[in-house]
């Protein structure tokens, strides 16, 4: 049994002795990172540090998301999350891709607004403990929509869910998706762990095939699920109401953080 109190102090201790402040993070979010690593303080600190990491040298892409995300969401909303949890109490969050407005919002405002929204589930004790399960939906979606898709820019994607971002990626599952998408797996796989590529599932249009995964309890009707229209589904921050984002503070101090190898 772990005291959580003495794991938060262990690792705003070893946080100190590589040079970053760790007083600026809450207790919330360190158990977070902690959480995700299965109380392993080492994995956790590697982590806290991969997400510095990134932040410090994509700041467009990892902070000051508030401010961008919300209007984005509401004027090119293509991500949902579903009011059920699935049959292992892992949250569903639904990409689909074919409804992006790409010229309204661009490929790293796909990639804001997916970060903010973990941000925010990650927030949720039980989808930390949990983990989450993402369903991405290729219906017309174009292959002209894949001309920033790069693999410098996949990458970015593989090393934000790889020992990075402190939610746990259970199951990948693509859905409509046609030949082209091979091409997109192809440029990502040699950036994704072993664990990781055996967590992502290509259905086709099987409905059947999705639903040994998914219980259809928590899908919408879209995927021949039980609940109502992707389209009439809410957004993240409308899903987990009433919490302050836990991650606000790596906006606010990221120029103190040393970039340690």
């Amino acid at each position: 049994m772990h005291n959580d109190d003495d794991m938060i102090s262990n690792i705003r201790l070893m946080l100190r002795g590589t040079g970053i402040d760790g007083d600026h993070f809450s207790d919330e979010l360190l158990l977070c990172f902690i959480r995700y690593r299965k109380y392993n303080l080492g994995r956790a600190l590697k982590s806290v540090r991969n997400y510095l990491r990134l932040t410090k040298s994509r700041p467009d892409l990892m902070a000051n998301l508030r401010s961008v995300c919300v209007q984005k969401l509401a004027d090119s909303v293509f991500h949902r999350v579903s009011p059920e949890r699935d049959q292992h109490g892992r949250r569903i969050y639904i990409i689909n891709s074919g409804l992006w407005r790409d010229d309204i919002s661009t490929l790293d405002d796909v990639f804001r607004c997916c970060v903010y929204d973990f941000q925010i589930l990650a927030g949720e004790l039980e989808t930390q403990a949990r983990g989450l399960v993402i369903i991405f939906d290729f219906k017309n979606f174009g292959m002209n929509k894949m001309r920033d898709l790069t693999p410098s820019r996949l990458k970015i994607v593989a090393d934000l869910v790889q020992d990075t971002f402190p939610l746990k990626i259970q199951e990948i599952h693509m859905v409509n998706n046609p030949w082209y998408v091979h091409i997109i797996l192809s440029m990502i796989w040699p950036f994704l762990t072993q664990k990781l590529r055996g967590r992502i599932f290509l259905h086709g249009k099987s409905r059947s095939s999705l639903h040994r995964y998914v219980d259809a309890a928590g899908l919408p009707c879209d995927y021949d699920g039980h609940l109502g229209s992707f389209a009439n589904m809410s957004l993240s921050h409308d899903v987990v109401r009433g919490r302050n984002n836990m991650f606000d503070c790596f906006d606010n101090h990221l120029d103190m953080y040393k970039d340690e190898n």
